[in-house]
C-alpha cells in the first residue's frame, strides 16, 4: 500500500521557495535587463516572476522549478510588450559587466567569440532579430540553458528548438559578418 506524501509545513516552503530564489534571481534579473534596458523593470518584472512563482508553489509540487520560473519570465514579458512598444537591446557598462560573468557558451571557438567578442556589434545584430530569436539567444548562449529546458518554457518539441537556435545563431552570425564588409 502506497502513503500519500505529508503535504510539507508552512516553513518547508518557504525554505524551498528561498532556494530556489537564490538559484535563479540572477539569471531572471539577467533575462530581464537585457531585454527592457532598465533596472528598475527589470527589477519590478523579477519580483513580479517570483511572486507568481510563490503563488504557484503554495498550491502545488513543481517538479522543474527553473524552466517554470522562465516560462513565467518569458509569459510576464511578452504581457508587457503586449502593453508597451518594443524598446532595443543597449549594452551600457553594465550590461557588459552582467554578460561577462555569465558562463561560457558550450559551443564551438567561432560561436564563442562571436557572442563574446565585440559586444557593440552583437548589440546591433540582436536588434535586427526577432525577440523570440532574442529570447533563445540569450537562453542558450548566456544562460547556458539546454535545448530540453528551452523546449519546456516555449512548450515546443525539443527538435524545434534545435532548429530554431541554430537558424537564430546563424542569422545572428550573417548579420555580424554584413556588418563586417
Amino acid at each position: 500500500m502506497l502513503f500519500p506524501k505529508k503535504p510539507k509545513s508552512h516553513q518547508a516552503k518557504v525554505k524551498d521557495f528561498l532556494k530556489i530564489y537564490d538559484k535563479y534571481n540572477a539569471s531572471i534579473y539577467r533575462f530581464f535587463y537585457l531585454r527592457t534596458n532598465s533596472l528598475e523593470l527589470a527589477q519590478d518584472l523579477t519580483s513580479e516572476v517570483f511572486l507568481k512563482f510563490w503563488q504557484e508553489v503554495r498550491g502545488r509540487e513543481i517538479k522543474y522549478p527553473k524552466t517554470f520560473i522562465f516560462r513565467l519570465a518569458q509569459n510576464l514579458l511578452t504581457d508587457f510588450y503586449r502593453q508597451r512598444p518594443y524598446r532595443e537591446i543597449v549594452l551600457d557598462e553594465e550590461k557588459k559587466k552582467i554578460l561577462e560573468n555569465t558562463p561560457d557558451p558550450h559551443v564551438g571557438l567561432a560561436e564563442a567569440s562571436l557572442i563574446k567578442s565585440d559586444f557593440q556589434q552583437v548589440q546591433k545584430a540582436l536588434q535586427k532579430l526577432s525577440p523570440e530569436e532574442q529570447n533563445l539567444i540569450i537562453w542558450r548562449y548566456l544562460e547556458d540553458f539546454s535545448p530540453q529546458e528551452i523546449a519546456e518554457i516555449l512548450d515546443l518539441n525539443e527538435g524545434t528548438i534545435r532548429v530554431k537556435v541554430h537558424r537564430a545563431l546563424k542569422k545572428l552570425k550573417k548579420i555580424v559578418e554584413d556588418e563586417n564588409m
